[in-house]
């Protein structure tokens, strides 16, 4: 929002406060300030000018060589203006300065040119060119300025503002910061100024009855209408330089009043031409399907309970966002009826959403507005419409107000706001600065009565905490020295949860080499359309968007997501992730919350992920102690997530712990993902309740060597591998360990077989093993493999 501090400065004197200062301070009390530009600087290398003499171009027709005066020398400036004239004060931008040709498109800075063959110095503007409200087509005249040519345009024109831009975020619970008297008067507090009392229409109104007729009081809590003539103008050009220095083009001195009014006050007015209103005014909210063109020349469909003005014939106006054009105000209307109402915030903030339709009005209204404003601004109107203009008031006010609100009051203990400050903070400047701000105060001891202003009761101040960052931001927060909270500072309990899944997640990191991730604790259609979930889930009322719908049930969905992502850059994806899932459980009952700890591994050219992924959990659960078994798992039919053949269940004790599997080559063709992927899922309540279970027994580093060899064996591809290893482990006391560590298929070995290599180790605690103790063992365990599993031994 635009502020003009010469507009300002009508109401309170700031002429000693630097912009500098005012930017500071300003931002510490009141709102954030974007910026401050001078007005001037838009004004840079113009000058007034006076056409000394007018002849013809020797090479175009429609343009014309001018010698004009711009005080310290005559320059030559070719102009194709149809309207200048010898002795004509004109605005000339020199080189350097900038303007939008014909008022239209982006700055253009101003170079010395030549125009068929003519030099020329600069241009002799139209005011729409440089910023200037214009009325004609053509050069601005500027005769009638009493100033010498030379004169820079800035100060010919009264110009020399400041502009302040004020972030409007900063002031969106402060309706009444929404123009320049409520600035001013915050100004005013700040600098300890008097603020000027605003001159509003004292005088008396006509006889003529106005009906104004309201259906819903909730959206419109007050209404006033008044019906006048417009007998003569007076003075154009008085509103319409203020609006222009705050960027604001003029559009006749009515439409420029309620710009004005908007702008001085924060309320919006709007202006019927009377003679085509056809009967009494009603405010309504509109019916599905109605439609009406607004001032912007647009055909508007209206939906069913939008706010809209209508006379007995059509709508006028959607009531707080736009006016219609079939009541509009044009150069000819002389009767008029002015509108200053109080609406509903919530309904015009809905309205002009659904229109796509965001004015200055809209901004205002949808801050909730006073709906004492209305009367003050309605008066403000005709006072300074007589200062411009001749006008009769033909009507009486027509103010439908059926339910004013209550003045807010309550009391405030001066010691206790101290208090809450921490600063020194006296009644005496409490109560100053309460006054100043249009609080009523009464004393009561070191107890305050307050009466709080109407255009602060909207929404904005309404107890005790309010009035203390009313005092703490006029004090000063820049005054206020920091001081550590005096209360005692101890260490939270440890909770046991905490310490075990920061345990985990070190683990995995640092010794699994796996990179932690987090995803979205839910997902939506397009993952319930791809793994056919069984089971019900928890759907959110309030998503935050159609493809977050559903609480998760699985930790899987969101890793594939990452993995998806991540695969387009890495060759190897290998990520956990803790967190929670949601199970439904009755009806009307919250769902059941429970953490997960999940593991995915993805590499290129690796067709056995599912080692790795086993490798890290066993490795995991041996390290917090849980005394865990596995076994294979057969997938039901539901779960499709799941390969055949590449499952095992984890159990601990008679509970489930959680599942290692490989994703199945159906879930990956959904996912478009080429590379084998492993996956495990474990259940974090339970790992809690048996975390440290399994003892930990001491086992002295072997005195003597160790004997190592591999068997590789063909069997049928239905053979576990896992229940091969654990009866190899069992055949001799002399096994110390035994680890798979590859699987092959190939068609060489046969249809529906596969080849399973181990590493046998050997180890006697009491002698150093010989040769013949390991072909012992080695060929125990040939025989064995080839009885109880038809194997074929490989390499023999």
């Amino acid at each position: 929002m635009k502020i003009s501090r010469y507009w300002l400065e009508q109401f309170v004197d700031l002429a000693d406060i630097s912009n500098q200062e005012f930017s500071r301070l300003f931002n510490i009390r009141t709102a954030e300030i974007d910026g401050i530009e001078s007005a001037a600087e838009q004004f840079a290398h113009m000058v007034i000018g006076q056409i000394k003499s007018i002849s013809p171009h020797p090479n175009a027709e429609k343009l014309r060589v001018t010698q004009t005066d711009i005080g310290d020398q005559i320059v030559q400036i070719v102009c194709g203006a149809p309207n200048i004239k010898e002795g004509m004060k004109v605005i000339v931008a020199l080189p350097g300065s900038k303007v939008r040709w014909h008022g239209e498109g982006d700055l253009i800075e101003l170079k010395e040119a030549e125009l068929r063959g003519v030099k020329s110095i600069g241009m002799i503007c139209g005011g729409d060119e440089v910023g200037v409200p214009s009325t004609v087509d053509g050069v601005e005249d500027m005769s009638q300025l009493a100033c010498r040519p030379g004169t820079p345009l800035a100060e010919a024109l009264g110009k020399d503002d400041t502009i302040i831009e004020i972030d409007n975020k900063s002031l969106t619970h402060r309706p009444d910061l929404w123009g320049h008297y409520g600035l001013a008067r915050e100004c005013a507090v700040i600098w300890d100024k008097k603020l000027q009392v605003l001159p509003i229409y004292q005088g008396s109104f006509g006889k003529q009855e106005l009906t104004v007729r309201v259906e819903d009081d909730r959206l419109c809590p007050r209404y006033i209408a008044c019906h006048f003539s417009l007998d003569a103008i007076k003075d154009e050009t008085y509103l319409a330089n203020y609006l222009a220095r705050i960027g604001h083009n003029s559009h006749g001195i009515l439409v420029d009043l309620t710009n004005y009014i908007m702008h001085e006050l924060g309320q919006p007015l709007h202006v019927f031409d009377a003679e085509k209103v056809q009967g009494n005014i009603t405010i309504r909210p509109a019916k599905q399907g109605e439609k009406i063109v607004t001032l912007d020349g647009i055909d508007r469909e209206l939906s069913a309970g939008m706010l809209v003005i209508v006379d007995e014939k059509k709508i006028l106006a959607i009531a707080g966002v736009m006016g219609g054009i079939d009541s509009a105000i044009s150069e000819n209307t002389k009767e008029i009826i002015l509108e200053a109402a109080n609406f509903d915030p919530t309904s015009i903030r809905v309205t002009a959403q659904k229109l796509s339709l965001r004015t200055d009005a809209v901004q205002r209204y949808e801050k909730s507005l006073d709906p004492h404003l209305a009367e003050l601004a309605a008066k403000r109107f005709f006072l300074l419409l007589k200062q411009c203009a001749e006008i009769t008031i033909q009507s009486k006010v027509a103010d439908h107000f059926p339910t004013p609100p209550k003045p807010l009051k309550f009391t405030v203990d001066s010691t206790h706001i101290a208090n809450r400050i921490g600063a020194p903070v006296t009644k005496a400047f409490i109560t100053k600065t309460l006054k100043a701000l249009d609080f009523a105060v009464i004393a009561k001891g070191e107890k305050l009565a307050l009466t709080v202003p109407s255009f602060r009761a909207t929404k904005d101040i309404s107890s005790e905490a309010d009035i203390i960052e009313e005092i703490a931001r006029f004090y000063g927060y820049e005054k206020i020295e920091p001081k550590l909270p005096q209360v005692q500072l101890t260490l939270p309990p440890k909770q046991p949860w905490q310490e075990l899944e920061k345990q985990i997640k070190l683990f995995l990191a640092h010794s699994c080499h796996l990179s932690e991730v987090y995803h979205y604790s839910f997902y939506g259609p397009k993952e319930l359309q791809k793994f056919e979930f069984a089971h019900d889930h928890i759907v959110l009322k309030n998503s935050l968007s159609e493809e977050h719908t559903h609480l998760r049930t699985t930790l899987l969905p969101g890793m594939l997501d990452g993995l998806v992502k991540n695969s387009a850059l890495f060759s190897r994806v290998a990520t956990f992730e803790v967190g929670k899932v949601y199970l439904p459980t009755s009806e009307n009952d919250l769902p059941n919350e429970r953490s997960r700890i999940a593991v995915l591994y993805s590499e290129e050219n690796n067709v056995q992920p599912f080692y790795q992924v086993k490798t890290s959990i066993e490795a995991l659960l041996n390290h917090l102690a849980i005394p865990f078994r596995t076994k294979s798992y057969q997938p039901k039919p539901t779960e499709l997530a799941l390969q055949k053949g590449r499952a095992l269940e984890i159990l601990v004790a008679d509970k489930v712990l959680g599942y290692i599997y490989e994703l199945s080559a159906r879930i990956r063709s959904k996912y478009k993902i080429t590379s084998k992927v492993a996956f495990a899922e474990i259940d974090f309540e339970v790992l809690l309740e048996y975390a440290g279970q399994k003892a930990k027994t001491f086992k002295p580093i072997p005195k003597f060597p160790s004997k190592l060899f591999d068997v590789s064996v063909v069997v049928d591809q239905a053979i576990e591998a896992g229940i091969v290893l654990a009866s190899i482990s069992k055949l001799n006391t002399l096994i110390e360990k035994v680890e798979l560590f590859d699987v092959f298929t190939d068609t060489s070995l046969g249809e529906q077989k596969k080849a399973l290599a181990f590493k046998v180790t050997l180890q006697a605690g009491d002698k150093t093993l010989t040769d013949q103790d390991m072909h012992i063992v080695q060929k125990m365990i040939f025989d064995h493999l080839v009885q109880k599993y038809q194997g074929v031994i490989r390499g023999l």
